[in-house]
């Protein structure tokens, strides 16, 4: 395990990027990119044993409010392999936390969101749902909050069933708003909330993110320019959304997802920002990239960012846990690739379903 690496946050990808214009994109390789940050021999050779090396991006992460981790892993398959092993999963973060999911074609694929009066958690979250008090005791603006609110008081006297009903259709209806508000302006339309006495703006918080890819925007400017102005400059780049339904701190929560994706003949990048979640995590920003290391072997290079609530005396406290968390996150997320890419052959992009471009619902 490698600590306290002296780089930014997200740097491993800028070393990628910038060793593309020293060697050419097609001379670039997972060795070389060891080789530039400095991985120690011990942790080489744990990567080469078969390990998922994970590290900590502590020193620059851009505010308290963040934690940052990366990781590495080598796989056998080829890009095309990997890209379709990634379309067939709900998402890039680990399959252990993950409850449910729904491809974004349409508005109509927000009804499959819901409690189910047979999981003990669900119906807890749905009394939790009816007892808040305030819009920081979920990720809601007050708007947002007096809505909810409105909704669940014309069923405080129902039956469990007709109270899980409402609180799902009141759900539905904020991540259809969140949706609605992303899809027309991307990170400026993301509202902020209040948690405690802090304005959180993760429209803001996930545009420092993006932001740090500073060699991206001069080597790759349609990739860059997709995940800073979406829904601008999307061409370049295949897209997915998605919601899913994960387990958060023992809690069902409910996420919005977005996937970008670009793929040259010997790179690819993937980035999943998680722009709305419903309580405890304010988002997440994976992006994975794939750098050929030995004929035959790709290196998988996972990193993320997370806005966690860290500006509290308990999130003062619990930090270092949620450091491990990260760090174990990121090397959840190329343990799970790796599993189900040791069970599936190699596939031909011209047989693939790649991810597809979403249309804005009507």
């Amino acid at each position: 395990m490698i600590k306290n690496r002296h780089m930014r946050i997200l740097i491993p990808l800028l070393t990628v990027i910038a060793l593309m214009t020293q060697a050419g994109a097609e001379e670039l390789d997972g060795k070389s990119v060891l080789e530039a940050l400095s991985v120690e021999p011990d942790d080489i050779q744990k990567l080469e044993d078969g390990e998922v090396v994970a590290f900590s991006g502590e020193p620059y992460e851009q505010s308290k409010r963040e934690l940052a981790s990366d990781a590495v892993v080598l796989i056998n398959k080829g890009l095309d392999t990997v890209l379709a092993e990634i379309n067939e999963q709900a998402s890039l973060i680990p399959r252990k936390v993950m409850l449910g999911y729904q491809d974004i074609g349409s508005e109509a694929d927000f009804d499959a969101i819901g409690f189910d009066i047979n999981e003990e958690r669900d119906v807890e979250e749905v009394e939790t749902l009816f007892k808040l008090k305030k819009p920081g005791d979920y990720n809601l603006t007050s708007k947002e909050f007096e809505t909810l609110k409105s909704s669940l008081d014309s069923a405080r006297s129902g039956s469990l069933e007709e109270k899980m009903e409402t609180a799902a259709t009141a759900i539905r209806e904020i991540m259809l708003g969140r949706y609605r508000a992303y899809r027309e302006g991307g990170l400026a339309g993301i509202d902020p909330y209040q948690r405690g006495r802090k304005l959180v703006d993760i429209g803001q918080e996930l545009r420092i993110t993006t932001e740090t890819l500073d060699v991206v925007e001069d080597y790759l400017p349609e990739y860059y320019n997709n995940l800073l102005h979406f829904p601008a400059d999307q061409e370049c780049c295949q897209q997915r959304f998605r919601w899913l339904k994960v387990k958060l701190v023992k809690r069902p929560a409910f996420v919005l997802t977005h996937s970008s994706v670009l793929k040259t003949d010997e790179i690819l990048i993937i980035t999943e920002r998680h722009f709305y979640v419903t309580h405890s995590l304010n988002s997440v920003q994976i992006t994975v990239a794939w750098l050929p290391y030995e004929e035959g072997t790709y290196m998988g290079l996972a990193m993320s960012a997370q806005a966690n609530i860290l500006d509290t005396f308990l999130g003062r406290v619990m930090r270092g846990l949620g450091r491990n968390k990260s760090e174990e996150l990121v090397g959840d997320v190329l343990t799970d690739i790796r599993a189900e890419l040791e069970g599936t052959s190699e596939k031909d992009a011209d047989s693939m379903d790649f991810i597809k471009s979403s249309e804005p619902a009507p």
